[in-house]
């Protein structure tokens, strides 16, 4: 059987579950998965797009229903078809985001399994212990126990833990504490065998983080700042901005307070950077501007954690919220999406090289804000050629936005150009000149 699109079943036009007793099934079988037909006895409710765990071959494999049958497909033997188990999660694949993951296969000259399988967390399709599957692991925060004694002897690497925490507004997420180049597991579980430290269970202690538009209260913004939040919180649904701002002008802060904007409007945002290293930072901000409603995704988190902040999307109704992450995140399902932002827009990590679909993040974010109405804006110093080209002509399909100061009126750092020509017939032979 060739590979199917859900487009191809009228079903697909609604949402609505119900029971069906024949169900056409995607699994992850051979390059480009297959359908197969499975019966339903014990009269699940289901719906198209629900991820559904059935045996192929006498092993558990998680798929995606594609069609509700009245009747099973001529030829086969309704006593021979195996049953449906269990649904894992209802409206996994939804409509709306179905069509966005059709639109960039059909971008990138490739299949919509293929696609599907990139977009997906990692542990959903396929036969291999799912991910989130078993008893999930609690998501652990760390806040300052007791005070430390003055005579209390510290190293060096404690100390610096306790100040990290004493200058957060609140207990911080243990990964995030411990991610790599950060501080290590057995200083803060030495910290928390004296009494220094604290751990408390995210699920529980939701109060121990700062409430939504809490902590960290929006900075002042000079006057291009504020023209160009003014200028994409007027402009019309589905509107590309780029923000060409030099080092420190603060695209950041006009990131933020764009978020916290569509939040006031009921609607989430999504905030990607190019690389996992600028994730904490941004997060930081995040988290102390907008609290609980942060969800965070990239390929530095566990399958689990991932398939958790998926979940959370899918299950959030019209709750909105923030998504922070890297180029993986550009499919996250965010609901009622009003905002979507690429900083530092240039960067090549964007662009995904293998395998399968080889898309580009830039290119998916138009193709997502056109269709959910959504504002999109790029950030960079330093532009991509292929979105300043996007800036002209007469009816150009982005706006050019500046902020041409930094914050402060600081000045740019000092530039120099040297001609190491000079330096090798003068006798220097390094790589890196003498000034």
């Amino acid at each position: 059987m060739g590979l199917p699109t859900f487009t191809s079943y009228e079903c697909r036009q609604t949402n609505a579950r119900r029971v069906s007793p024949w169900l056409q099934i995607w699994l992850e079988a051979g390059r480009e998965g297959q359908v197969f037909t499975y019966a339903n006895p014990l009269g699940l409710a289901v719906g198209v797009g629900d991820l559904v765990r059935v045996r192929l071959q006498g092993r558990p494999h998680r798929g995606l229903v594609v069609e509700l049958l009245p009747q099973p497909p001529s030829g086969l033997e309704p006593s021979g078809l195996r049953p449906l188990e269990a649904v894992l999660q209802s409206a996994a694949v939804e409509p709306g985001w179905q069509q966005l993951i059709e639109a960039v296969a059909h971008h990138c000259h490739t299949s919509v399994f293929r696609t599907l399988k990139s977009a997906l967390p990692p542990g959903w399709l396929g036969s291999g212990r799912q991910a989130g599957g078993g008893r999930q692991r609690p998501d652990w925060l760390i806040g300052l126990g007791r005070a430390a004694d003055h005579h209390e002897r510290l190293t060096e690497q404690q100390r610096r833990v306790l100040a990290h925490l004493a200058a957060q507004p609140g207990p911080q997420p243990l990964r995030q504490l411990c991610r790599p180049g950060g501080f290590s597991r057995s200083v803060v579980q030495g910290l928390e065998r004296r009494g220094l430290l604290q751990r408390l269970n995210a699920a529980i202690e939701t109060s121990s983080l700062p409430p939504p538009g809490g902590a960290g209260e929006p900075r002042p913004l000079t006057a291009d700042q504020a023209a160009a939040v003014a200028a994409v919180s007027a402009s019309p649904c589905g509107q590309a901005f780029l923000l060409w701002g030099v080092t420190g002008a603060g695209k950041t802060e006009v990131y933020l307070q764009l978020a916290q904007q569509a939040l006031a409007e009921g609607r989430s945002s999504l905030l990607l950077t190019p690389e996992i290293g600028l994730i904490p930072q941004l997060l930081d901000r995040c988290r102390s501007r907008f609290g609980n409603r942060i969800v965070e995704y990239h390929s530095g988190m566990g399958d689990a954690e991932r398939v958790a902040g998926w979940r959370r999307c899918l299950e959030a109704d019209d709750e909105p919220l923030i998504g922070v992450g890297t180029r993986s995140a550009v499919f996250l399902p965010l609901p009622r999406l009003g905002l979507l932002v690429l900083d530092e827009e240039h960067d090549s990590s964007y662009k995904q090289d293998s395998p399968m679909p080889c898309y580009h993040a830039r290119d998916v974010a138009r193709l997502r804000v056109r269709r959910c109405g959504a504002r999109l804006v790029l950030g960079s110093a330093t532009p991509s050629l292929e979105s300043w080209m996007a800036c002209q002509g007469q009816e150009p399909d982005t706006r050019l936005l500046r902020l041409p100061e930094r914050i402060g009126q600081r000045p740019l750092p000092d530039v120099r150009v040297i001609d190491m020509r000079h330096e090798l017939a003068e006798g220097h032979r390094r790589v890196v000149s003498r000034a």
